[in-house]
């Protein structure tokens, strides 16, 4: 059995590099309200010039940018320290995600989601060094010490092979952050590798997840579909995907496939890729004034006027994501005509 550890709230250091008004603002006041300092960027230039100069302990960066697509500012802060960086994405394509990695992210996060899981992932690569420094991880009934290169699994030693180990040694580095199945075939074939496949990956990752799963068949090991692994960290939740808000809402937001690319990039959005982004990001500042306003956001110590201010960008929200979300019909749904009412409306 898995057991989950409550850590006391820790300040974390963060720049937000979004150009969305109404996601920006939202984001800043909820993790300020939770203790947090937080630094806001709209453009890829001053994201890069507050992260030379505020020294963040994280840096989340969302993919769609006016001035440049997010990976060109991904490269060039990665060029100039190792700060831990989480990428925001409303895409739906794997390709995106692994895109991002290699460039360099350390994690992603998929839009719409909830706050408390951007916390979560924040404190995860703000103590990166500390997991890091530290040989021995216990997860549960599973204990790894990276030292003396021992596993044992509820008391009982579990025996790798070389490959699984270096895999188990992989993931375990990065506890709590997304491991790129090209990551993880370096790291377990070393410079061999040549014919080894995401297939001969999910092989080994299919063994070493049997030989840890505990007497309930729980192990720390999660799979981020089309992407990599993930090794669990009893603060970091357990979710693949993207967790959208309760309702319809949502679901209008539907796919949207290389909606982050900006048009600095070279790479135009079609309208509908537009309307979907931004609804992505209405949804998202829509989930995170629900927290604050709700029982989550008292019980997290958000402050009275925290809550009030973000009760009054409620309605704002209700209308902005009404207008996206009748956009990405309009330009979704081959001859529809936004004028025209149908058959219940037309009354007349």
């Amino acid at each position: 059995m898995t057991t989950t550890t409550h850590l006391e709230p820790t300040s974390v250091r963060v720049l937000v590099v979004d150009d969305d008004q109404l996601l920006g603002d939202a984001l800043s006041s909820a993790l300020e309200s939770l203790g947090h300092r937080v630094r806001l960027a709209r453009t890829a230039a001053t994201g890069r010039e507050l992260a030379r100069e505020t020294d963040p302990d994280v840096v989340v960066v969302d993919l769609g940018l006016p001035d440049a697509d997010g990976l060109e500012l991904l490269g060039e802060i990665r060029d100039q320290s190792a700060v831990p960086v989480l990428v925001l994405t409303g895409s739906t394509d794997p390709a995106r995600r692994v895109e991002a990695l290699d460039a360099g992210a350390d994690d992603f996060l998929g839009k719409p989601f909830r706050l408390a899981e951007l916390e979560a992932r924040l404190r995860a690569l703000a103590r990166r060094p500390e997991l890091r420094s530290s040989s021995v991880t216990v997860h549960g009934a599973v204990t790894v010490d990276r030292v003396a290169r021992t596993v044992t699994v509820e008391g009982r030693p579990v025996h790798l092979t070389p490959i699984e180990w270096r895999l188990l040694d992989a993931l375990v580095a990065r506890a709590g952050l997304v491991v790129s199945h090209r990551a993880l075939i370096d790291a377990g074939w070393s410079d061999r590798h040549g014919a080894e496949t995401v297939e001969s990956l999910r092989v080994h990752i299919r063994s070493l997840r049997s030989k840890l799963a505990d007497a309930e068949g729980s192990t720390p090991l999660r799979t981020e579909a089309g992407v990599g692994y993930r090794w669990q960290v009893p603060h970091s939740p357990a979710v693949a995907a993207p967790t959208a808000p309760s309702g319809s809402a949502a679901a209008a937001a539907g796919p949207a496939p290389h909606a982050d690319t900006a048009v600095g990039s070279g790479v135009r959005r079609t309208e509908a890729e537009r309307a979907a982004h931004d609804l992505h990001n209405a949804l998202t500042a829509l989930e995170v004034a629900t927290f604050m306003v709700g029982a989550e956001g008292a019980e997290a110590g958000v402050s009275a006027a925290a809550r009030e201010s973000a009760l009054q960008r409620l309605p704002a929200l209700a209308v902005r994501i009404r207008e996206l979300a009748d956009r990405l019909v309009t330009t979704s749904v081959p001859g529809h005509d936004p004028g025209r009412t149908s058959p219940q409306e037309d009354t007349g």
